[in-house]
């Protein structure tokens, strides 16, 4: 666990009345899940478009083909009024106050848009 977890890592709780209870999805999910999911769960289409894949097998207790094994993240944290404290620790201006986070199962890799080392966890 690091400090940027929070960053990518936000807890989800569905409730669905026929699905399976108490099930933990330890899988890389992302935010752009939740429209797919809601869309095949009331019977639409999902817009060929869409970035997203649907969570619905995860909530019957399946693990759905070629899900994904890694996510991108990224971060911006600068304010145009006053330096935050992570700029200040850092040494950032406003321009480059931002940070990209790839992600798999197992390994965390933080890397700045400044001129910083990468941080691998």
């Amino acid at each position: 666990m690091t400090v940027y977890d929070a960053a990518y890592h936000t807890p989800l709780i569905i409730r669905m009345p026929d699905g399976e209870h108490g099930t933990q999805v330890s899988k890389i999910t992302e935010s752009i899940d939740i429209m797919p999911t809601i869309l095949e769960w009331v019977g639409q289409d999902v817009p060929g478009s869409v970035d997203g894949k649907s969570l619905l097998p995860f909530l019957k207790g399946e693990t759905p083909e070629n899900w994904r094994t890694v996510s991108m993240s990224e971060l911006d944290f600068a304010d145009p009024l006053q330096p935050t404290l992570w700029q200040q620790q850092l040494g950032t201006k406003l321009d480059n106050s931002c940070l990209s986070i790839l992600r798999d199962e197992r390994f965390t890799l933080v890397e700045f848009a400044a001129d910083l080392p990468p941080m691998l966890f």
